[in-house]
């Protein structure tokens, strides 16, 4: 009941502020409607090798002034476990004269509640460059919430030695840290799927570091298709399963123009919506980590505690007030000592004296 009220609120937050977001646009019909494009709302999910999560997404223009356009960005993920995740980001972008190439800043704050019943917060920032044919983007990560308690438990261990019996009680714990770090991709639009299927391949690297642990790093692959003005198809590799507990992703995204006053509109599929105008990217959405990179310790004892007992020796047993003991008789007296006395009875012929002796 606790963990569903902890969702309840969580979603409760999300939706309000894609509900602020919403207000903001529908203050006036321009302030969605740039030159460049409309808020877009966009839902998505995606899943691996037992992972699986879901977002929700809403890029909101602000203010836009020649080929400067500002926009504000929320979005909220959720994992299948007790993870969420939410994130608020502030994004300006600028479109060159020749209007062949977009370069972009971005900064966010992200907070994650983790399985542990953790809550990190962190800072982040990027760049981006988008052209007709390539594009370029690097992300930065960095934590602002200290190592917190993930697991507590205590192992007891027993010795017996003759009358001797020890007890040792260790406490152990396991720290959960935010990983700082960064990623960085380029990736190549397909000439000839651009008229029909927009189809980019992407590779990057990430690198996420620990105090605590071996840190993260490796390379990545990323194929993103626009199946359609408002589908896009994303499949990503990791080079290890560290990162995600999984090595893969596949998943889709849904991508709507957002009009608070006419509610959202899906673009029809005509030749016109299947080619977007180059500026339109301007609104496209950030492509980032979202999700803070969190790693639990290994056990460490952080007390130890331990008792001794000892036994008595085993005492004869009291005799039972029933039962008299045994009374033996006392033994004999033992026998009188003989008292022997020598008598002379007489001479030999050689005049030897002849002795008898008496026993009384």
């Amino acid at each position: 009941m606790k963990e569903l009220h902890r969702m309840q609120r969580i979603v409760r937050r999300t939706l309000s502020l894609v509900v602020l977001l919403a207000l903001m646009a529908g203050g006036q019909k321009a302030a969605a409607d740039t030159a460049f494009g409309e808020a877009r709302f966009t839902v998505g999910g995606r899943v691996g090798d037992g992972v699986s999560e879901y977002l929700v997404d809403v890029l909101q223009p602000a203010w836009e002034r020649d080929r400067k356009l500002f926009l504000l960005n929320a979005r909220g993920t959720f994992l299948e476990d007790k993870e969420q995740e939410a994130s608020a980001g502030m994004i300006g972008r600028l479109l060159t004269p020749s209007g062949n190439q977009i370069f972009g800043v971005n900064f966010y704050f992200d907070t994650r509640w983790t399985e542990s019943n953790n809550r990190f917060h962190q800072v982040g920032g990027g760049v981006e460059w988008f052209s007709r044919w390539v594009d370029m983007r690097a992300n930065v990560y960095y934590p602002v919430t200290n190592d917190k308690e993930a697991h507590r438990f205590e192992d007891v261990v027993t010795t017996v030695s003759g009358r001797r019996t020890t007890t040792e009680t260790i406490t152990y714990v396991q720290l959960e840290e935010a990983l700082p770090g960064f990623d960085a991709e380029i990736g190549v639009w397909l000439p000839y799927l651009s008229r029909y299927v927009p189809t980019a391949l992407f590779v990057g690297y990430y690198d996420f570091r620990s105090d605590l642990d071996r840190d993260i790093s490796g390379v990545r692959a990323r194929l993103e298709s626009r199946l359609h003005p408002n589908l896009t198809l994303d499949a990503e590799w990791f080079e290890n399963d560290r990162l995600n507990r999984t090595d893969y992703f596949v998943g889709l995204r849904a991508q709507m123009p957002l009009d608070f006053w006419n509610g959202l509109r899906f673009d029809r599929d005509t030749e016109r919506s299947r080619l977007r105008r180059f500026e339109s990217r301007m609104t496209d959405m950030v492509y980032r980590d979202f999700r803070i990179r969190t790693m639990v310790s290994q056990p460490e004892a952080i007390d130890r505690q331990s008792t001794t007992e000892v036994r008595a020796a085993p005492r004869a047993p009291a005799p039972s007030p029933d039962r008299q003991p045994l009374r033996l008789p006392p033994p004999p007296p033992p026998p009188p000592t003989p008292v022997c006395q020598d008598y002379l009875i007489g001479y030999g012929d050689d005049g030897t004296p002849i002795f008898t002796t008496i026993c009384e």
